[in-house]
């Protein structure tokens, strides 16, 4: 018998990570490397605090792995997806 893992709920605020509770093997998810929050702030060119502000915000997905924040690259492609529609890929500052 394969192993089983429940796929996690990122939404902020939930008090129970699994979503319908529906198991999938493993092998069926693509798994993505965590990247610590100080990497994202240096990606983004943002302090560490502001990538702090935008999880608390629920504008930048995160979780956490043994204590310490951590986020997907998929989920920092989503961030800068938003930024781009909400101010229409503006060119200047």
């Amino acid at each position: 018998m394969a192993n089983k893992i429940l796929i996690e709920n990122t939404n902020r605020g939930a008090s129970n990570c699994r979503t319908s509770g529906i198991a999938t093997p493993l092998n069926d998810i693509p798994l993505e490397k965590p990247i610590p929050l100080d990497k994202v702030a240096e990606f983004l060119s943002v302090s560490k605090k502001t990538v702090r502000r935008l999880i608390a915000e629920g504008k930048l997905k995160a979780f956490k792995i043994r204590g310490s924040w951590v986020v997907v690259e998929s989920d920092i492609q989503s961030f800068i997806n938003c930024q781009r529609a909400q101010y229409g890929g503006l060119n200047h500052v």
